[in-house]
């Protein structure tokens, strides 16, 4: 973010950051997006750490993550079984229209994960 100057932070208490405030100048955009990426990460670690680790304990490894995603490797019988659980945390307009999870309710929400199953070949890692 060069160009920018140092985005200033408000501490609630829960401890997550928030913007103290947005100054309406050339730089206003370089603090927009730099508490878009930290409201991103807060939502993807609360996703991990108060839904998957809980669920999943010991089970669920996480691989490695990305500015707007994770990569989990999750030990369980059926994981579409466990979506329906709480469906309401995951946006499904990526399946199948045939498939049973697939539903539009929750397209382009912001903070719902979208589910990608399988190898993609932009994905590298190493499971040990």
């Amino acid at each position: 973010m060069s160009g920018c100057t140092k985005p200033y932070w408000n501490i609630r208490g829960d401890n997550a950051p928030r913007p103290f405030s947005i100054v309406h100048n050339r730089s206003t955009t370089c603090h927009l997006k730099a508490h878009l990426t930290v409201i991103s990460k807060l939502i993807m670690y609360r996703f991990f750490y108060d839904y998957l680790k809980p669920k999943y304990g010991n089970k669920c490894k996480l691989l490695f993550t990305d500015t707007d995603s994770l990569c989990c490797h999750i030990e369980t019988e059926d994981l579409y079984a466990d979506m329906t659980e709480n469906i309401e945390l995951f946006d499904t307009s990526n399946f199948e229209t045939t498939h049973s999870l697939y539903s539009l309710q929750n397209y382009r929400v912001f903070g719902v994960f979208k589910a990608f199953f399988g190898i993609f070949l932009r994905m590298f890692s190493q499971y040990l």
